[in-house]
């Protein structure tokens, strides 16, 4: 399921670079991505709002049907097939869109937390080199412990003392996206890196 979500985070991840990369700022990359997906999913949002009215005016012929055919369930689901059918209602018409944000949703939070593979789009082999490598390296290797779900990030948040280190996995350009990324995380004074307790 994960690499799911990481394929829709890896999509996600290069309209986050294309904003990243024309206003430098990942707070701003992301609401402006934010603004994006809203713009496309407004006709689905839409949709589902008419198809919430659409139920919700049903609701009334249905407790009708509901006291008239009570005792006979095959008699009333047919009326009630009927009744949509006149109506021109779907019974499951806002469905997806109420689940298509979902992937979108997840997708978008794999670009945050993995933002070498999914944002910058380095190779996973050298992502993984460079992770395996630095959590061997006293003093460092703390930071990375070999189940965390934010070791990228750590990357990006400490790239100054690490790249050094991280020549010997990552081309020169690929260090120099790294850096880029790593000083892009200015967003109103506060320093997007942190976690909340530090």
């Amino acid at each position: 399921m994960m690499q799911i979500f990481n394929f829709f985070g890896g999509l996600l991840g290069y309209i986050l670079w294309f904003f990243y990369m024309i206003v430098k700022n990942y707070g701003v990359a992301i609401i402006l991505f934010t603004v994006v997906v809203k713009f496309l999913l407004f006709p689905f949002s839409i949709k589902q709002q008419k198809s919430m009215a659409s139920q919700s005016k049903m609701a009334a012929k249905q407790k009708e049907l509901q006291a008239k055919y009570g005792k006979d369930k095959m008699k009333y689901n047919e009326e009630l097939q009927k009744l949509y059918e006149k109506e021109g209602v779907r019974p499951m018409g806002g469905c997806l869109t109420t689940l298509l944000p979902f992937p979108i949703m997840l997708g978008l939070y794999y670009s945050v937390v993995f933002p070498l593979k999914n944002v910058l789009h380095l190779p996973s082999e050298a992502v993984d080199k460079a992770l395996n490598m630095l959590s061997s390296i006293p003093g460092i290797g703390s930071s990375f412990s070999a189940n965390s779900f934010y070791n990228e990030i750590e990357i990006v948040k400490h790239f100054d003392t690490l790249r050094d280190h991280l020549s010997g996995v990552f081309t020169g350009s690929e260090l120099d996206q790294i850096e880029s990324l790593s000083h892009g995380f200015q967003f109103f004074g506060l320093d997007l890196l942190q976690t909340p307790q530090s």
